[in-house]
């Protein structure tokens, strides 16, 4: 009797994971193992396709994504500039912080 107190307790807890989803296969994981080649648009990174052609809006050719990389739909980018670039384009970065925003701006009229 004990066995089968057991047994149901177990089935039951079986049971209720699955129904959460716990054990099934990430969506991702599987995406990432099919590893398809994407191509976007430079000027509209918006629009992101499986096969390599041209833009449906400025007529430019597709560029392929990197690996692992999203396109716009993904919620957001990563941009990555290698360091030799960076310094040839002179980017500063700094810590966020908040502040007023506030500028004077001399200039000469005439009021009538």
């Amino acid at each position: 009797m004990r066995f089968l107190l057991t047994l149901l307790v177990m089935l039951s807890a079986l049971c209720t994971l699955s129904l959460f989803g716990f054990g099934a296969v990430p969506v991702a994981t599987t995406y990432a193992a099919e590893k398809i080649q994407q191509y976007t648009c430079g000027m509209h990174p918006m629009i992101v396709v499986d096969e390599p052609g041209l833009c449906p809006i400025c007529q430019m050719d597709l560029t392929p994504l990197k690996p692992g990389g999203t396109g716009a739909g993904g919620g957001g980018q990563i941009i990555e500039i290698d360091p030799v670039t960076s310094q040839k384009m002179g980017i500063r970065t700094a810590l966020v912080e908040r502040k007023d925003l506030v500028r004077t701006v001399h200039t000469v009229g005439v009021v009538d």
